[in-house]
């Protein structure tokens, strides 16, 4: 009867240990997802329009100025960044210890950036077309740019207008990697503190 109780408790320390090994998998695969699925329409979002800038007072359009993600330098960085995010995402598995943890720390910097830079242009979408507006015043009137962005912020028919909706995109898609790195380095950091546990 001794003898049974110990092998019963040994099962039921089985079942148990099972449990951190599905949680880690979990984790993993979820990181996994998100950042695949992040990156990729963070990438593909570089390809659509981030601004579109016109005047005010031009409602059919015909003087507006679109640039799209890879027209911008901040777009092409994203592009760059979306794709070793990619390649990253397929490595960090296969490393070890602490590398795992770095590299799980890099795709969360990775993230950020993704967030950051298209936010960035939508943020500075309106001086950008202060800018251009009044480089165009500048040439035309020959007055210093100075002069010329000082009458575009003031003279109401000089008024610009940004649309900066497609920007979102990219930004979901690295809020997507920011979740997803940041359920990797959980996963990688568990591994580091308990590996046999883990099953790694």
């Amino acid at each position: 009867g001794h003898d049974d109780g110990i092998v019963v408790l040994g099962r039921d320390d089985a079942r148990c240990d099972t449990r951190p090994m599905e949680g880690t998998r979990g984790l993993r695969i979820a990181g996994f997802v998100l950042m695949a699925a992040g990156a990729l329409l963070a990438g593909i979002g570089t390809t659509a329009t981030w601004t579109s800038t016109g005047l005010r007072r031009d409602l059919q359009g015909a003087l507006d100025l679109e640039f799209r993600g890879i027209d911008l330098v901040e777009g092409i960085v994203a592009l760059v960044v979306a794709g070793a995010t990619l390649a990253g995402l397929m490595l960090v598995p296969r490393l070890r210890g602490t590398a795992r943890v770095r590299g799980a720390v890099g795709l969360l910097v990775a993230g950020v950036a993704l967030v950051a830079l298209p936010a960035w242009v939508a943020l500075r979408a309106e001086d950008r077309a202060v800018d251009e507006v009044a480089r165009v015043v500048a040439d035309s009137a020959g007055i210093t740019m100075e002069d010329a962005t000082d009458r575009v912020r003031t003279d109401p028919d000089l008024s610009v207008r940004t649309d900066t909706k497609a920007a979102w995109v990219p930004i979901v898609g690295g809020g997507l990697v920011v979740v997803g790195a940041g359920a990797t380095l959980s996963w990688a950091v568990r591994s580091v503190r308990d590996p046999v546990g883990q099953g790694l």
